[in-house]
């Protein structure tokens, strides 16, 4: 069954974003939940296994919570502007890190919005059992030079236009918008180049706009 559901809000509020999305879940009652941005990519490490595998074996083996390598594409000076998909035209990557929880088991209580939707949190007493592959998160937050000036300038403007949106999480598009960093391709020297292999590379290349990231350790063990 496949349900979309419209929101328009004036300002930027994730948390009210994540608790509409537990409102319909608590409607339809799915067995699993995925949280997926529209500038993400799912899938898993190996061309051909669908995530529907990934979480059919975990719910097997008993875990509850399906882990993601974060890998973000970012715009650079090997690209070929005639290719009009981001898809085909953005080619590098770098790992960002794995601080990225996004499919688990709807379990009556469980709550993301303290963490922004990155990690579930399960009520008092439900131990987290992460499986141990991991999914691949595939991120373009800029397609191009345009893309990145309009979407910075929306992301601000909404900020500046909605106190309750200024957490420390948001304010870094203000950091953003400053340096204009963004708006620049990179040297192709600094990434790893994804050519539909199945080979990933998890070395920290360039990570420009990744913040501090727990480790598993540190956000699950009491």
């Amino acid at each position: 069954r496949f349900v979309l559901e419209r929101w328009q809000p004036e300002g930027i509020s994730l948390e009210e974003l994540t608790l509409r999305l537990y409102r319909m879940a608590s409607r339809l009652r799915p067995d699993w939940l995925f949280l997926s941005d529209g500038d993400e990519i799912h899938q898993t490490a190996h061309q051909g296994r669908t995530i529907r595998v990934a979480i059919s074996e975990a719910v097997a083996a008993g875990h509850n919570v399906l882990q993601c390598n974060r890998f973000d594409f970012f715009m650079s000076d090997h690209d070929d502007p005639e290719v009009t998909s981001p898809v085909r035209r953005l080619r590098h990557y770098s790992w960002q890190g794995d601080c990225n929880y996004r499919a688990f088991r709807n379990i009556p209580g469980v709550r993301a919005v303290p963490s922004f939707a990155h990690y579930p949190l399960f009520p008092g007493g439900c131990p987290y059992r992460i499986a141990p592959e991991k999914l691949v998160l595939r991120h373009y937050p800029y397609r191009s030079r345009g893309h990145a000036e309009r979407k910075i300038s929306n992301l601000v403007d909404k900020i500046r236009t909605d106190p309750s949106g200024r957490k420390a999480w948001h304010d870094r598009y203000v950091r953003i918008a400053a340096e204009g960093q963004h708006l620049e391709p990179v040297d192709h020297r600094m990434l790893a180049r994804y050519d539909e292999d199945d080979v990933w590379d998890t070395r920290r290349l360039h990570t420009p706009f990744t913040d501090f990231q727990p480790t598993q350790d540190q956000l699950f063990t009491p």
